[in-house]
């Protein structure tokens, strides 16, 4: 079976589009992921929750933590440290930060509130 020159015109730009939208589809997987930073808008009678900041000594590496340095962190309690150690032992190292959202009971929210406090470096 032979192809037209016109039958070509056609499938090349389908062909590309295709490898375009492959790409497109793949790119979370290919590398780091990517974040976009917000600002928050309080409406009237909205409640207000903060943070303390960060203290002096530096953030908790979760690739080292035991779970009891885990609940040093504000908003990480004693079932969830074990959880994120659980899941850092069966799913291997956390590559970034926002890789605890593998842990169940952490979610995108959870994640923001916590990178403050958190490292998966030195």
């Amino acid at each position: 079976m032979k192809i037209s020159s016109r039958e070509k015109l056609i499938l090349a730009p389908a062909a590309l589009f295709l490898a375009f939208l492959a790409g497109w589809l793949c790119r979370g997987w290919l590398g780091r992921p990517i974040t976009v930073e917000t600002q928050r808008m309080l409406t009237p009678g909205a409640a207000v929750t903060t943070l303390p900041a960060p203290t002096e000594t530096g953030r908790v590496n979760i690739n080292r933590a035991t779970a009891e340095e885990l609940t040093a962190i504000p908003g990480i309690g004693e079932h969830l440290a074990q959880a994120i150690v659980a899941e850092r032992e069966q799913g291997g190292p956390y590559l970034y930060p926002e890789d605890l959202i593998r842990v169940k009971g952490i979610g995108p929210e959870s994640v923001q509130e916590l990178l403050d406090y958190i490292t998966v470096g030195e």
